[in-house]
């Protein structure tokens, strides 16, 4: 093993909620709620997308997005939310369900501006 790598954090999975941090000669446990992980995931991805709802309901301007990614963002989301609630994993369906209503709100202004109008 190299020099480099005996210095590089190493981690492995005990339970859920534990792991072993070895750092050269010193190891030490982390307990990890994965709930909390969850969350915060699901609230930065589902915030990373509230900057474009809110530009696009400002603006109703959606000629540049691509009907197409939004069509594959909201049956995507649908679809996470739907395996989330098979496993009962709500942070998988918060973020996901969340997702998908602020995507059907911008495919609708998109639709309503560019095949309805």
């Amino acid at each position: 093993m190299s020099k480099k790598a005996k210095n590089f954090p190493q981690f492995s999975q005990i339970n859920d909620f534990q792991c072993f941090v070895s750092l050269k000669n010193h190891s030490f446990k982390i307990k990890i709620n994965m709930q909390v992980i969850g969350i915060i995931a699901a609230v930065l991805t589902t915030g990373a997308f509230l900057p474009q709802v809110i530009k696009t309901l400002k603006t109703k301007k959606t000629e540049d997005l691509s009907l197409i990614t939004f069509l594959m963002i909201l049956f995507g989301t649908i679809l996470w939310f739907i395996y989330g609630y098979s496993l009962g994993d709500k942070p998988l369906m918060f973020a996901n369900g969340i997702t998908a209503c602020l995507t059907a709100v911008i495919l609708g202004i998109k639709v309503k501006n560019e095949y309805i109008s």
